[in-house]
C-alpha cells in the first residue's frame, strides 16, 4: 500500500471494540435536542430497530418505518459511524444523514441526524439507541 493510501476500517483491525457485535434489537428514542438538554423534547420513544452487522462492522437495519445504515469509521471502546436513514413516501422521501458514536461499555449509540423528513421539511434529530 502506498504511504498516502488510507485503509478502510474492517473487523480484522485490532483494538478494543474490534470484535464488538452490534447485531440485534435496539430500542430507539428520538429527540429534538441533544440528550440531557433541558429544553429538548422526546418526539418518539416507542420504536425499535434490528441491526445486522457485516464483516467490516457496518450496521444495516430495518425499523418499523425506515431503513438505516451505519458505516463504521474506527474501533475502540467508542466506535464512530457515519449514518444514513431512508424511507419512501409519496410526496417526499425521508433522507437523513449524520454521525453516531457507539459506546461499547454501555451498549448505547448516540446519533445526530439532519436532512429531509416526510412532508418535505428540513429536520434535525438526536437519537439514542439502547439494547433492551
Amino acid at each position: 500500500m502506498a504511504p498516502s493510501a488510507v485503509a478502510a476500517p474492517t473487523s480484522a483491525h485490532g483494538g478494543p471494540g474490534a470484535s464488538y457485535d452490534a447485531s440485534g434489537l435496539w430500542h430507539v428514542v428520538v429527540r429534538d435536542a441533544p440528550s440531557g438538554n433541558p429544553n429538548g423534547n422526546v418526539l418518539d420513544d416507542e420504536d425499535s430497530i434490528s441491526f445486522t452487522q457485516d464483516a467490516d462492522g457496518n450496521l444495516h437495519g430495518e425499523g418499523e418505518d425506515a431503513g438505516a445504515t451505519l458505516t463504521r469509521r474506527g474501533t475502540g471502546r467508542t466506535i464512530a459511524y457515519t449514518v444514513s436513514v431512508f424511507e419512501d413516501h409519496p410526496d417526499c422521501d425521508t433522507v437523513l444523514s449524520g454521525t453516531a458514536q457507539l459506546d461499547t461499555t454501555t451498549n448505547t449509540i448516540q446519533v445526530h441526524l439532519s436532512g429531509i423528513e416526510e412532508g418535505c421539511e428540513s429536520v434535525n434529530f438526536w437519537v439514542t439507541l439502547t439494547r433492551p
